[in-house]
């Protein structure tokens, strides 16, 4: 059984922005473990032929022992408008391969692609992304998300990105919106108006 996981994009068989996904492997590892991993995420990890081409998604699950290694191609799927929806109770702040309460949550979108979810009015994430909103001038991100992703921390350490306490009353005062993960760049994004956030 293997609880947790990383998921990390594969470019042309190049596995892009490895040192994000080894630090939180390593910080996830220690906080679900209680130690210091003593294997590194990408240990013994090689890239057959057959996806040495276009996108794909690298997928390791790691337990206290060791590492698994799954590699299919990469869709993209269409995340235009978001469903708010209200979760207080909700804890993803590691990448367990549990995600049943974010299923479940998903599930209530309607006729959205996918929820972006509010604890007690502050904004978190998509089910599958964090947000990231253009005020006019900054490109602002939760300060608190569900999930601390790489492409986040990634973009913050490089200033590109603006961690701030966000809520529902500062939605008007915002231009737009894009969703980064692993596999989604923030510059490849599309920035999508705020209409696409329902209620």
């Amino acid at each position: 059984m293997y609880p947790l996981f990383e998921t990390l994009c594969l470019l042309e068989g190049q596995i892009r922005h490895a040192e994000w996904h080894e630090r939180r492997f390593a910080h996830s590892y220690f906080r679900e473990f209680g130690r210091l991993p003593s294997f590194s995420l990408l240990e013994g990890v090689c890239i057959p032929e057959e996806f040495q081409k276009g996108k794909n998604r690298l997928r390791i699950l790691y337990n206290s022992e060791g590492t698994k290694a799954e590699i299919e191609p990469y869709q993209t799927a269409p995340l235009n408008r978001l469903r708010l929806i209200e979760a207080p109770e909700i804890d993803y702040s590691l990448k367990w391969r549990d995600r049943s309460a974010l299923d479940q949550l998903k599930q209530q979108r309607g006729d959205a692609d996918d929820v972006l979810i509010l604890q007690h009015g502050a904004i978190r994430d998509t089910s599958y992304c964090n947000v990231v909103f253009f005020d006019g001038k900054d490109w602002l991100t939760p300060a608190t998300p569900l999930l601390e992703g790489t492409a986040r921390a990634r973009l913050i350490a490089e200033g590109k990105i603006v961690p701030q306490e966000l809520t529902l009353s500062d939605l008007p005062k915002m231009q737009g919106f894009r969703l980064i993960n692993a596999l989604r760049e923030f510059e490849e994004e599309e920035t999508r108006g705020m209409e696409n956030l329902v209620f």
